[in-house]
């Protein structure tokens, strides 16, 4: 993953962050990404977790009196059926974004400042797509009938109408969940190597040893590691424009003003990746301060999301002047009005509150003293998910409530259902963030040390030590693994390593370091094919499900449109096609002869298994070897400045 980004000049970092990179080694590094985990739950903790457990309760009470005695107990009206729901489902999605933009976007981009947030702006996406999800699902009304939503055959014997935008969420939000989840379950196998090789307790270790896969840091897995990586963010790239353009349908199909404008797929993404970018600064503000994180998520970290922020706040005031634009341009007579009542309305509280929160507040961002100001950024963020809450409320529910004629029109008053299943969600995201710390690292440790070997621009200084541990196990056939302090003496060993024609050896290293892959003799991945035909297996079955339920076996005419089109397939063709792409990526990255070995012989080690994914690099020769000799081998190791070799049966 790191190895990617050897190629640019260590010229571009702040000296700032320099400094902050080099105040520790890879061992205090691998200390600090799993301080959060491996400390007991500060009073803070406890405090933010009760509070946070009481509103989610608060919210499973009022959801389940709701499904009880029905949807008349939030303020839904005629015509204002949808309000809170939905104003809160399209503000969890956008919650979403900045996960994406920040752990696929920037990485591919190869902007070095994410991998310090990224771990926390992968959960931050898994959280809020979770809190969305429920509220479409307690909109129906009779949320165990939601699989009906699913392409299966279902008691009533119909099937989605797949020409509703409605029904395209589905398949969207299934498909971000899904690839976000690997995405971030695929970054998190070096943490949890390194949490089961610090483990103490049989039970820890045995369960980080299930999630970790066996892993090991080899340089083959390095190898496959970041090539699916790298093509689960290219994939994840175009679901940031999908998914919230896919919701943004939702209205932009329909004719009311306002709504029915293509102004809208845009203007979803880039709000939703401003109010993602607001909530990433209130969640890692305080941890960095709690965890004593302000070496690592430093302040230019944070100027660089306020300037994200900024360009997005921008854009959303640009699409603000376009609206009232183009309705005084067009003197449409309803778009005018629509746009007077947000000024003036019985919701113009909503609307100002919009305009200070996403538009006026992030302006702050073009001076540097208030980027660089901790508090000001955290009120300023606070600030911005406030606005773009009170923006979706006010496309939702200001436009539903202004109907084309007077007996159409009517106000929406929130009942306190409404606000506490709100509160409830909240109760849920923070639940499941503070569980989050507790039990993953924070901060992705192997790509800040692949950050930190790239800006130095060396592998360390070369020690040969003047005596060497060797630590002998007779039993045979075994490996002969080498340790070494750097780099250095790794480069060294794998001159000496191919001059005497060795085949099977492999190195060992806490991060990827880009010279092992290229040097160790190993088979290309295939994740790239594996994702190529999972992507057409995904269109053909995108299409195929669309033309059978809809125009073969479940067929409705709707104002005599044709059964089947292709271009209103086109969104869930591509949700699945995107998502069979993901698993094929992740599924060549687990080739049969590549696959975790739970059972690898190296895990014998204590020193290996306390060391390799903390700060130390092995090189492994196998005794099966044409040319191995013992004399020979562990020569070559000593004079290249192992300071330990050992003999592991196989």
């Amino acid at each position: 993953m790191m190895s990617s980004n050897t190629n640019q000049s260590s010229a571009t970092v702040n000296r700032t962050d320099k400094a902050a990179l080099f105040a520790y080694d890879d061992g205090a590094l691998s200390d600090l990404s799993v301080s959060n985990v491996e400390s007991k739950a500060q009073t803070w903790w406890w405090i933010g977790f009760i509070i946070s457990v009481s509103m989610l309760l608060c919210g499973v009470y009022y959801i389940a009196n709701l499904l009880y005695d029905g949807l008349g107990l939030w303020g839904l009206n005629y015509p204002v059926a949808w309000a809170f729901d939905i104003t809160n489902f399209v503000f969890w999605i956008g919650i979403g974004h900045a996960g994406t933009l920040i752990s696929a976007i920037l990485f591919l981009l190869r902007q070095r400042f994410r991998t310090s947030i990224n771990r926390i702006a992968e959960a931050m996406t898994l959280f809020a797509v979770i809190c969305a999800f429920i509220y479409p699902l307690i909109h129906t009304g009779r949320p165990w009938y939601a699989w009906w939503l699913l392409p299966v055959s279902n008691p009533s014997a119909t099937y989605p109408q797949f020409r509703s935008p409605l029904s395209w969420d589905v398949f969207a939000i299934i498909t971000y969940f899904t690839v976000s989840f690997l995405f971030f379950y695929i970054g998190t196998l070096p943490d949890f190597a390194l949490l089961r090789d610090r483990s103490n307790s049989k039970m820890k270790k045995y369960i980080y040893h299930t999630l970790s896969l066996g892993w090991t840091g080899s340089s083959k897995q390095w190898l496959h590691y970041e090539k699916t990586y790298i093509l689960l963010a290219a994939l994840l790239t175009p679901l940031v424009v999908s998914v919230h353009s896919v919701v943004s349908y939702d209205f932009s199909v329909s004719l009311l003003p306002l709504w029915h404008t293509t102004l809208l797929p845009p203007y979803f993404v880039v709000g939703a990746i401003l109010s993602g970018i607001g909530m990433i600064l209130v969640l890692i503000i305080p941890i960095r301060k709690f965890y004593k994180l302000e070496g690592v998520i430093t302040v230019k970290h944070i100027e660089s999301l306020c300037k994200i922020g900024l360009a997005g706040s921008c854009f959303i005031g640009f699409c603000y002047v376009i609206e009232y634009f183009g309705a005084y341009y067009t003197d449409d007579i309803v778009m005018i009005k629509e746009l007077k009542s947000r000024i003036g309305g019985s919701y113009n509280f909503f609307f100002w509150l919009t305009i200070i929160g996403s538009i006026l507040a992030p302006q702050l961002f073009w001076f540097k003293k208030a980027r660089t100001s901790i508090k000001t950024v955290f009120v300023v963020a606070l600030l911005i998910n406030v606005g773009m809450w009170s923006e979706r409320f006010v496309l939702i529910v200001l436009t539903l409530s202004n109907g084309f004629l007077p007996s159409t029109s009517g106000h929406f008053k929130p009942t306190y259902v409404d606000i506490l299943t709100f509160v409830g969600s909240v109760g849920l995201f923070l639940t499941l963030y503070l569980l989050f710390l507790k039990f993953i690292p924070a901060i992705a440790v192997a790509e800040i040390k692949g950050a930190k070997a790239v800006v130095s621009g060396t592998t360390g200084d070369k020690k040969i030590p003047s005596s060497v541990s060797i630590k002998t196990i007779p039993q045979k056939p075994y490996l002969m693994v080498g340790e070494y302090d750097s780099m250095d003496g790794i480069v060294a060993a794998l001159d000496k390593i191919k001059k005497t024609g060795y085949k099977l050896y492999e190195i060992y290293s806490p991060y990827p370091t880009g010279i092992a892959e290229k040097t160790v003799i190993s088979k290309k991945p295939y994740s790239g094919w594996y994702a190529f035909i999972g992507g057409l297996i995904g269109i053909a079955l995108g299409l195929f499900i669309v033309w059978f339920m809809n125009g073969i076996d479940y067929p409705l005419n709707v104002s005599a449109k044709p059964l089947f089109n292709i271009f209103l397939a086109a969104p869930v063709t591509f949700e699945i096609s995107i998502l069979f792409a993901a698993i094929g990526a992740v599924a060549g990255m687990f080739l049969p002869r590549n696959r975790p070995n739970f059972s690898n012989p190296l895990f014998k080690s204590e020193r290996f298994s306390a060391s390799c994914s903390r700060d130390k690099y092995y090189i492994s020769v196998d005794s099966a070897d044409e040319k191995y000799l013992l004399d020979r081998t562990r020569d070559m190791f000593i004079s290249t400045g192992a300071s330990n070799i050992e003999l592991i049966e196989k």
